[in-house]
């Protein structure tokens, strides 16, 4: 059966495309211009597919108490969009810049960001988007090889940064795949599992907001629960 809802394409698309409309300024390797393809296509994608129909109800219910909605979770990605870009300008300017871990809950933007209407952050998170990539395809090849220092991962590349950028926002995404399309299941009761012997499982006061680095692509198997549970080691 088909969804009904408020949401359509219509909040999904921007009026600002995402796609590239001018040339690049640099050349880049193939495997940063692969880099950036997905950077481009994986949120407009996931969010045309996966919310078309959804209504506004379901994103910004609460399916697990005291953990995110679906509409917070976009939230967290949107307004990562601009840290991510005060750290793109920091490692361009700067000679390997350390950053601490990014918590929703320590920023005093955070709740300007969640209390929008859910169409709005739609196209603000899109329009967000379409800053970033119009950024990173200005850089050049010498410019994605400047290094920023990450709390719990050291110096990377900014080509290491979109990829963690990337894997971060997927985790993110996932989640919101099943908070939309499990949104009826008490998910609370459903165990979490611990990802490797002698770690501790999920614990919600830890990790809500965190930039979280998860395995994502190798994990699409996993519950709710078990997704949004990746423990403290493997955290930004």
């Amino acid at each position: 059966m088909q969804r009904q809802g408020v949401l359509s394409r219509h909040f999904l698309k921007s009026p600002t495309t995402l796609r590239p409309t001018h040339k690049t300024i640099f050349p880049v390797t193939n495997s940063n211009s692969t880099r950036l393809q997905r950077c481009e296509t994986q949120l407009q994608d996931f969010l045309a597919v996966t919310l078309n129909g959804v209504p506004v109800d379901t994103l910004t219910a609460t399916v697990v108490p005291g953990k995110w909605s679906a509409h917070e979770q976009l939230a967290h990605l949107a307004r990562y969009h601009q840290i991510f870009l005060q750290r793109i300008d920091r490692i361009l300017t700067e000679q390997a810049p350390e950053f601490p871990r990014y918590r929703a809950e320590d920023d005093p933007e955070w709740p300007a960001w969640t209390s929008l209407p859910t169409p709005q952050l739609l196209v603000r998170i899109s329009s967000m988007r379409a800053k970033l990539m119009a950024r990173l395809r200005s850089l050049s090849e010498q410019d994605f090889d400047r290094t920023g220092v990450h709390p719990k991962f050291g110096a990377m590349s900014l080509a290491l940064w979109l990829e963690f950028f990337l894997v971060h926002e997927a985790h993110h995404l996932y989640v919101v795949l099943q908070l939309v399309e499990e949104g009826w299941v008490a998910l609370s009761e459903i165990p979490t599992l611990s990802l490797a012997k002698g770690r501790e499982p999920y614990r919600s006061e830890q990790s809500r907001g965190d930039e979280t680095l998860v395995h994502t692509y190798s994990t699409l198997n996993l519950r709710l629960t078990d997704t949004v549970g990746f423990p403290r080691w493997c955290s930004g």
